[in-house]
């Protein structure tokens, strides 16, 4: 509201460089520069994906306005409490005490436990007597409900048994869970520049006996969150 002038740093965005010679072109059946130029696309989507879900959850769980909070569900034989649908109501009262707006900008991206959890939970069948309106039979996707739109394929996300969160890519301890995240998207940027796909040919490789080409992606962007509001996790709850 101040109008102030700011200094954002973009963030680099990038795969690492994979080397294909002209020995492998001559004996392999396929075309692997192609399927490199492939590999490097969906490794780069795969990690944008996890990077975003990082950047964007609390970092604790000690600010109201960014409410992070613990499953109360049964055992699932791990020592892990279960994700109950009534866990669910109760984190959208929280959310929805933050007065955030636009409902339709509630996204909700479930780890695979949680998924799992909500889909055999016996309190969703009772809330809905037929199941295809919270759960696609097809494909087990769950359904927008509740005020939430739901995504999947969050594996990336775990908070330590005190509440904070773990580096990206940290091997998760006995006591260590994962987390869905919660974003409310208007509090949130997520900008990519133009993606490059860097290619040096092998027609510049002189010196080997076998001429060798290689590939990278790489661009500039910014994933952050706006405000300090607006962002959450459902982090599992442990057995003691």
């Amino acid at each position: 509201m101040d109008g102030k002038k700011a200094f954002v740093e973009w963030e680099k965005y990038d795969t690492e460089p994979t080397s294909v010679d002209d020995a492998e072109i001559r004996s392999l059946n396929y075309d692997k520069r192609s399927a490199v130029r492939v590999k490097h696309t969906e490794a780069f989507k795969r990690g944008i994906r996890d990077h975003v879900m990082w950047k964007l959850a609390p970092d604790d769980d000690t600010n109201e306005d960014m409410p992070v909070m613990r499953t109360t569900g049964p055992d699932d034989g791990t020592g892990r409490k279960r994700l109950t649908f009534v866990d669910l109501v109760k984190y959208l009262e929280k959310i929805e005490v933050l007065n955030l707006g636009n409902p339709e900008e509630n996204y909700m991206v479930l780890c695979p436990e949680h998924r799992t959890d909500l889909i055999i939970d016996r309190d969703s069948a009772s809330y809905f007597s037929n199941k295809n309106i919270f759960f696609d039979p097809k494909t087990g996707e769950v359904q927008s409900v509740m005020g939430f739109k739901f995504f999947r394929n969050n594996a990336v996300l775990a908070y330590d048994n005190l509440g904070a969160k773990l580096a990206k890519g940290a091997a998760l301890t006995s006591t260590d869970r994962r987390a869905s995240l919660f974003f409310h998207a208007a509090n949130t940027v997520y900008h990519l520049d133009s993606v490059k796909i860097l290619y040096k040919p092998e027609t510049t490789d002189t010196k080997s006996a076998d001429p060798t080409s290689e590939f990278r992606t790489q661009t500039y962007g910014l994933v952050d969150r706006i405000q300090e509001i607006g962002v959450g996790a459902i982090v599992s709850g442990i057995v003691v």
